[in-house]
């Protein structure tokens, strides 16, 4: 497998001590923003100052609560998004509680990419009501009656329909696909970015942790590692669950009774 010699359009997620620090116009980090510098992968990438991205697809893995789709979201943002998903140029109401984040971020890019799409499964159904309410002059999104798919078919829809070459930042997609989906959205990732698109996705998937050639970030408690693929801990917890599925129920449900 060889991406194309072109390198991606970011090549890092930086931390703005200063936006931290001087706090964001007339507020700070604290009272209801607090719990932003309390997410792990916050205060790691305040150690680390930067997240260097090196390949066309960078895969966020990792437990829970973590802050995966935080980052993901102010990626998002500071890429021209909206906040609740969508392309640059998309503006609708967006979410009450999303994080102030990415006032105290960057992105070191090599050049601005000519497309960027923030999908995010939280909220794509609502997303693709407004894609229905206000159709573009173009069909680029693929079916006309996209908001009557099923939420798995309408993301399948939207990556083969509408993405090209860009940024694009993907939330979960895994979300309402089947396992063979999933594999088909593997294929068709690693084909566009062989096509020179960039893609940053947060994911508990072990199958889209096997997209060749990506960069894996796994962010948990104690750092960001960057492990092999069958290292993650998404892939570890399959692996022992589909070896020995009988004693691993077994053992869930006596924890639970207990």
């Amino acid at each position: 497998m060889r991406y194309p010699d072109r390198a991606p359009y970011v090549k890092a997620v930086r931390m703005a001590e200063a936006g931290i620090d001087a706090g964001f116009g007339e507020g700070r980090f604290d009272g209801e923003d607090g719990w932003v510098l309390g997410l792990p992968v916050v205060k790691h990438l305040r150690e680390l100052g930067e997240l260097p991205l090196p390949t066309p697809v960078t895969l966020l893995a990792g437990d829970n609560g973590m802050g995966k789709s935080t980052l993901l979201e102010a990626i998002a943002q500071l890429a021209g998004c909206n906040a609740d998903g969508g392309s640059r140029h998309m503006r609708f109401s967006g979410l009450d509680d999303a994080s102030p984040l990415h006032r105290a971020m960057g992105l070191v890019r090599r050049r601005n990419p000519p497309d960027a799409y923030f999908l995010r499964a939280e909220s794509h159904l609502r997303l693709l009501k407004e894609i229905h309410d206000h159709p573009p002059t173009a069909p680029i999104y693929g079916p006309d009656e996209l908001h009557t798919l099923s939420h798995g078919e309408s993301v399948w829809a939207m990556v083969t329909h509408r993405f090209a070459d860009g940024l694009y930042l993907l939330d979960e997609p895994e979300s309402g696909l089947s396992p063979m989906r999933q594999m088909a959205l593997l294929a068709q990732i690693h084909e566009l970015a062989k096509g020179g698109a960039q893609f940053i996705i947060a994911t508990h998937s072990p199958i889209l942790l096997a997209i060749p050639g990506a960069t894996i970030f796994e962010l948990g408690e104690d750092g960001i590692d960057v492990p092999a693929w069958r290292d993650c801990g998404a892939v570890a917890d399959m692996r022992e669950f589909l070896e020995a599925p009988a004693d691993t129920v077994e053992y869930l449900i006596s924890v639970e009774k207990d």
